[in-house]
């Protein structure tokens, strides 16, 4: 969906907010991007090779298994991508909801990863 490229028409009937879909679609992607990048700002060491910094590493500290990060991994990422074929149909009000939705899913995800990552 992120290569495709058509999330807008111009003259039809769709709405312009079809080109936020990228960002849904990529939401866990970018949050371990930026989750990592601030790590490295704060430490200044070469934190983007071999490190325990990155999502799976952190879902496995708080005491996941292996199979249960990748089931979290896989279900954050598909709930905050789900409403992303949405969005050229909607409005802005819709469009919203469905960003807001997928933000508030990786808050929750944040939060969950800051408060048990720490034991």
């Amino acid at each position: 969906m992120t290569v495709a490229g058509t999330y807008f028409r111009y003259g039809r009937d769709d709405s312009p907010f079809g080109v936020l879909s990228p960002l849904l679609v990529m939401a866990v992607p970018l949050y371990e991007s930026v989750w990592v990048f601030l790590f490295w700002l704060r430490e200044r060491n070469d934190s983007f090779l071999r490190n325990r910094r990155h999502f799976s590493y952190r879902l496995l500290e708080s005491g996941l298994t292996p199979p249960q990060a990748v089931r979290v991994v896989v279900l954050v990422s598909l709930g905050a991508g789900l409403g992303a074929p949405l969005l050229h149909r909607l409005d802005a009000l819709g469009t919203l909801l469905v960003v807001g939705q997928s933000a508030c899913l990786i808050g929750v995800l944040a939060i969950l990863e800051t408060t048990f990552g720490d034991r």
